[in-house]
């Protein structure tokens, strides 16, 4: 969901150019966009993982000015992280990742911003900052898996999935569940 920080702030960008930027000709379109945003979109664990992307992070030199990230970031630390002693080692670890300091800093870290998947790249490159990591690799986890749009093939593929029903047999009944949409949150002792 760090995506769609990214892709609000493309189409506006692309809709104000196709306009010449002339705000007056987008302004109403900017409107509909801000509304649906704010009452449906917008969410802080959107904003965490936008902040937590390497990739968005460092390619954005304003986003630790942005305030509705940074109060996202910080509301899903709370929410997320009930230790008062993890949520400040967390707050206190961010500084390395800010900084791109250690094994953030590294040719390979650096090469791999945009490369490797946001949750991976922590799992790689966080370990100096143990409880950031384990806060990024779950915020990233959540967002990417839940915003990332299947790719033409695996679109294609998806519609000839066969389910298999309790019995073991499989059927190509394309009736779902309505739970399986529902986001579920494990602590570690569940997995």
């Amino acid at each position: 969901m760090g995506y769609i920080y990214e892709a609000i702030d493309r189409t506006k960008k692309a809709i104000g150019k196709s306009f010449n930027s002339n705000e007056d000709k987008y302004h109403e379109a900017f409107g509909y966009i801000d509304e649906r945003w704010s009452c449906q979109l917008h969410q802080p664990l959107h904003a965490a993982g936008y902040f937590l992307n390497p990739e968005f992070f460092y390619a954005n030199l304003y986003i630790e000015q942005d305030e509705e990230v940074i109060t996202g970031l910080y509301k899903s630390i709370t929410r997320a992280v009930p230790s008062l002693t993890k949520q400040d080692k967390i707050t206190e670890e961010l500084t390395m990742y800010k900084r791109a300091e250690s094994l953030f800093g590294i040719d390979m870290a650096i090469r791999q911003r945009k490369t490797k998947a946001p949750a991976e790249w922590w799992a790689s490159y966080g370990s100096l900052t143990p409880n950031l990591q384990q806060f990024a690799v779950k915020v990233l986890s959540l967002t990417h898996s839940a915003s990332v749009p299947l790719d033409e093939e695996e679109e294609a593929n998806s519609e000839e999935i066969e389910e298999e029903d309790d019995t073991g047999y499989k059927s190509n009944d394309s009736k779902a569940d309505d739970d399986d949409d529902d986001v579920v949150f494990l602590d570690e002792d569940d997995v």
